[in-house]
Parts: C-alpha cells; structure tokens; sequence
C-alpha cells in the first residue's frame, strides 16, 4: 500500500497519527542533539534499556510479573 493510499484510509485518523508523529521525531531531535539532559527527557535506546531491566531483574526483590499480579489483585 503507497503512503498516500494508507493516509488517504485513516481518514478521520490523520490529525491523531501526525500528532503522534510529531512528538515522535521532537522526542528523537531533542535527544539525540542532547538539548535535554537525560534525566529529564532520556531517549528510546535509555527506555528500552530500563525496561528490558525491570523484565530480566525485577524491581525490590520482585519480578514485574509479581508486582502485576499484586496491583491486579488490589484492584479486584
């Protein structure tokens, strides 16, 4: 499917995926020149590296599996 018969089906769609867009490639600009420090805006590669962390090891002597399963039976 070409771009713009994908663009042309979203229809309704658009404002919502450019927006995203957007503030995609403003997050990617913003990190990769380092105009915000790390701390405040880190970037994908930082946040895939913590999340696949918290996957492997956990978080306070807890897998993520274990603190899902806490907040899910608190919540029923």
């Amino acid at each position: 499917m070409s771009p713009a018969a994908l663009w042309r089906r979203l229809g309704d769609r658009r404002a919502t995926v450019a927006s995203l867009l957007v503030l995609i490639a403003l997050w990617l600009l913003l990190t990769q020149l380092d105009l915000v420090d790390d701390l405040f805006l880190p970037g994908p590669a930082l946040l895939w590296d913590g999340f696949t962390d918290l996957v492997e090891n956990g978080y306070r002597n807890r897998t993520i599996w274990e603190h899902a399963g806490l907040s899910l039976e608190r919540v029923l």
